[in-house]
């Protein structure tokens, strides 16, 4: 190989050196372009570092909420979520007080809301007597993939006779139109503020789209009870149009594939049923898919939004709202345990998330009712 590359270079010397140039040209070009994408990407975060300031200067807390990364003076990003409690309105004006305080904005993290609609005539039973199973899965964002928040099903017979053995949960359906809408929700994060310290330390206030069409909080704007009902209560709030959940509700119509035009294939399937040990003997059967319906929860958000406004939604057009949501859980606050830093010279400090099974508890409270004077952000 080396005499090929020397007889080369003493035939064709010019070519070579030629190549050769080329190649020293090339190699410094993109060793240049390298060091100038090093030195930028120095140079901008020593100038985010310059910038950069927490959003709060002093965190007050209630009494043991003791967080893991505290003796290292760093405060957990999902702080506030899980904790219990807090301080009085009477402490709340102590600490507005203070001379050192300039700014107090008290934050209470109230839970998570169901937001839901309505959707008529959705679901279609065939006209073919048989069983069938209509299902429902919602969705929530979890990062990497999607998690699995609530599901729901039933099965339903179409049948004439409504022969259901001793051990089968089976609905008898006579009107299809029962069980023809469908019902997509998700969770909103619902969080109490001061708007008044929320609009000197952020400027929310000057964060409305539309000033002429919404506005900002004002005097009047103030929980009060429903003149309905005693255990509901209306709440002014500032919503963001903008949604950034990627969840979905799916609902499915299967049929139990099985044969039941005669009675004798009848009975041998419900005596099958009868002498099965399974919980649900009919989640052993084969099934086929009849409609599958997937509805995002980005335009259930729009569609509940609009209907605070009281105009119609262009996103589902023949979609209802139920504004009278509740606050049906609570979130947790997050496990770290720390671990070795994989880049020591930046990030002294590291934390890795320990997960753990959660046993859910719905939590009912009064419900909530939107009112509708509200803007957004």
């Amino acid at each position: 190989m080396i005499r090929f590359v020397i007889n080369q270079w003493r035939r064709q010397r010019g070519k070579f050196i030629l190549t050769l140039v080329g190649a020293l040209i090339i190699s410094a070009g993109l060793s240049l372009m390298f060091n100038l994408t090093d030195s930028s990407q120095g140079t901008v975060e020593q100038t985010l570092q310059k910038k950069w300031s927490s959003a709060y200067d002093i965190v007050v807390r209630p009494k043991g909420s003791q967080l893991a990364s505290e003796s290292n003076d760093l405060l957990e990003p999902n702080y506030l979520n899980g904790i219990n409690g807090g301080i009085s309105f009477e402490q709340y004006q102590q600490i507005k007080q203070m001379n050192a305080i300039d700014i107090a904005a008290p934050v209470a993290v109230m839970g998570y809301a169901n937001i839901g609609i309505s959707i008529p005539n959705q679901i279609h039973f065939p006209d073919e007597p048989g069983i069938y199973r209509l299902s429902n899965s919602h969705y929530g964002a979890g990062g990497f993939s999607k998690e699995l928040i609530a599901q729901d099903g039933a099965y339903f017979s179409t049948m004439e006779e409504p022969l259901v053995p001793p051990n089968t949960r089976l609905i008898h359906l006579q009107n299809p139109q029962d069980f023809s809408s469908i019902q997509p929700f998700t969770y909103s994060l619902i969080v109490g503020i001061d708007p008044e310290a929320e609009a000197q330390l952020v400027g929310l206030d000057k964060s409305i789209l539309n000033q002429k069409k919404f506005r900002y909080f004002n005097q009047e704007d103030v929980p009060s009870a429903s003149k309905k009902s005693s255990n509901e209560f209306n709440i002014p709030v500032l919503i963001n149009p903008k949604s950034f959940n990627t969840g979905y509700s799916q609902f499915k119509l299967e049929q139990v594939n099985v044969d039941l035009k005669t009675k004798q294939a009848r009975d041998t399937f419900y005596q099958r049923l009868a002498q099965s040990n399974a919980p649900q003997p009919l989640d052993q059967e084969k099934r086929k898919i009849i409609q599958d319906i997937k509805v995002d929860a980005s335009k259930v958000e729009s569609a509940f939004f609009d209907s605070l406004l009281g105009q119609k939604t262009k996103v589902l057009p023949h979609s209802e709202a139920n504004t009278n949501a509740q606050l049906v859980a609570q979130s947790g606050s997050l496990t770290y345990q720390t671990v070795k830093s994989p880049f020591p010279i930046r990030w002294e400090n590291a934390y890795e998330v320990i997960p753990h099974l959660l046993h859910s508890k719905m939590l009912y409270y009064h419900p909530l009712i939107f009112r509708n004077a509200a803007s957004e952000r």
